[in-house]
């Protein structure tokens, strides 16, 4: 029988629904919490941080007709969406599904501009950042590298940095590429140590 079902974590509350027994259902979505996979990255990240003893679903309403169990779930979602605690970002799972034809007005727009205008982190979020970028992480985009669109011809930048910038990429994603597959954005990249007479 079809259920609407609500999970919560800590004090956060998400609204689903399944035509599966809630045992299973339970299960997928913790599998899928642990390995961070198949759910948002919010709902991953207050997962983290409240543990799998914080997780519990219950059953909040189950119906044999699964058009009044889509109605169900739909309703509670929309009055919840916004809410702080509320982990719904759309109805059936879908972030675009209720902007889908509709646009912000410029009145709307114009507001968030001047909201934002003059807006910088606080002391907290720029101590939490520079903690972040570590002098490992700045060794990596300190590397000396050696872009090329067609393998022949090579060009060496003394950083990943920026390298980046002329590719038009991110560091990050073209330190990446140097680990693994060595193409980012349709370039060829490696260290600038390999020895190439081009180069």
């Amino acid at each position: 029988m079809p259920h609407v079902y609500r999970i919560e974590i800590g004090p956060y509350f998400y609204w689903g629904k399944t035509a599966q027994p809630l045992t299973k259902r339970r299960s997928q979505h913790l599998s899928r919490l642990r390995k961070g996979k198949g759910v948002s990255r919010f709902m991953t990240n207050v997962f983290n941080k409240h543990g799998e003893g914080a997780f519990s679903l219950a059953e909040h309403f189950s119906h044999e007709d699964p058009e009044l169990i889509d109605l169900v779930e739909e309703e509670l979602i929309l009055r919840d969406r916004g809410k702080p605690r509320c982990m719904n970002w759309a109805v059936g799972g879908n972030p675009g599904a209720y902007l889908k034809g509709r646009k912000q007005s410029p009145e709307h727009v114009a507001r968030r501009v001047e909201a934002m205008r003059g807006y910088t982190h606080g002391p907290e979020a720029r101590a939490k950042m520079a903690e972040a970028w570590t002098p490992d992480r700045q060794k990596r985009q300190s590397i000396p590298v050696a872009v090329s669109q067609d393998g022949t011809t090579w060009e060496s930048f003394d950083s990943i940095k920026a390298a980046a910038r002329h590719i038009g990429g991110d560091g990050g994603n073209l330190s990446r590429a140097l680990r693994s597959g060595g193409i980012c954005k349709g370039w060829q990249v490696r260290r600038k140590e390999v020895e190439d007479p081009t180069v």
